[in-house]
């Protein structure tokens, strides 16, 4: 048993509601519930074990180094920061990068986990509470169009807002690069004078 924490029950015909519970970390607890009796019935008491699941509030941020256009082979910089706003600490948590077709991978860091390029997941096993980390995500623009590009983040634990769990950097144009070449030849030609 994790904690031990006095709240009140309502009993209503013989069905409990607790109220005033705060404060209570994940694990294992015990309620007891005591009514110690009137003048018609005697007291009594019961206890039981209940469960608190950990929960977490994963937010995810991305930005891009360039914004506006881009030209076919400019490199891109994707900065991806995970924040873990608890209340516990947040495990085997994925970061899946839906890169664009335009790009392709060229390189990355992280401050926690391991990035895999074949499948575009960066996992962290352990992001303790309050803390975050970061991935930097190099690409190449291969092709011209629009580039989006959306991340999302899922963990072990119950997330408390997913609404939060989604993020894209600013769309970029990616504008064909050209290499014109003129070249110019002086053929033999007899030019007539009168």
């Amino acid at each position: 048993i994790n904690n031990t924490h006095n709240f009140t029950m309502k009993i209503v015909n013989g069905v409990g509601e607790a109220t005033n519970v705060s404060g209570l970390i994940a694990g294992i607890h015990n309620a007891t519930v005591i009514f110690k009796g009137n003048e018609t019935i005697l007291g009594s008491s019961n206890s039981t074990l209940f469960t608190v699941k950990p929960a977490v509030n994963i937010i995810i941020n991305k930005t891009s180094d360039i914004v506006g256009n881009a030209s076919v082979y400019d490199l891109a910089n994707y900065t991806i920061i995970v924040t873990n706003n608890g209340p516990s600490n947040a495990t085997d948590v994925n970061v899946t990068e839906n890169l664009s077709s335009l790009v392709e991978y060229a390189d990355s860091t992280v401050t926690a986990g391991t990035y895999d390029s074949a499948s575009n997941v960066w996992n962290i096993p352990l992001l303790a509470n309050g803390t975050d980390a970061t991935l930097t995500l190099t690409v190449k623009v291969v092709s011209n169009g629009t580039i989006d590009n959306n991340v999302n983040v899922t963990a072990n634990e119950n997330d408390t807002n997913e609404t939060n769990n989604n993020d894209s950097a600013d769309p970029v144009e990616a504008v064909p690069v050209v290499d014109l070449v003129i070249t110019k030849e002086l053929q033999d030609k007899i030019a007539e004078v009168n």
